[in-house]
């Protein structure tokens, strides 16, 4: 899905992990290393690309459906950003669709993850 706002291209569905989510170095390889749709430039996004498919008008889930179907928008579902937390660097952002609130957590701790890359 592009956006044609930003340009950035967002991986559409979720990231399938049985494991209930990844620690963030394993999503910043997660995007990393992805193929899909026949590119392989794919990235964890940053806190604002992530807050940026936000929608702040809707209810849960707190992001157009339309464009993005799967996405888990449960209140303790979240998905990783690939921005370090500035007054920790053991902590990074991460970003909840079912009220699009936005926190700074361990980066042991397991979430989902949604890769992006620069649009066509």
């Amino acid at each position: 899905m592009t956006d044609l706002n930003t340009g950035l291209m967002w991986q559409q569905g979720d990231e399938q992990n049985d494991a209930g989510g990844r620690i963030w170095e394993e999503a910043l390889d997660y995007c990393d290393t992805l193929t899909f749709a026949g590119y392989d430039d794919w990235r964890l996004p940053n806190d604002h690309e992530l807050v940026s498919i936000v929608n702040y008008g809707g209810t849960n889930p707190n992001i157009d459906t339309r464009f993005f179907p799967s996405c888990r928008s449960s209140i303790s579902v979240y998905y990783w950003s690939g921005s370090s937390d500035t007054y920790d660097p053991n902590y990074a952002w991460e970003v909840c669709f079912y009220d699009g609130s936005a926190y700074g957590v361990n980066k042991m701790w397991r979430e989902y993850v949604r890769c992006v890359r620069m649009g066509p």
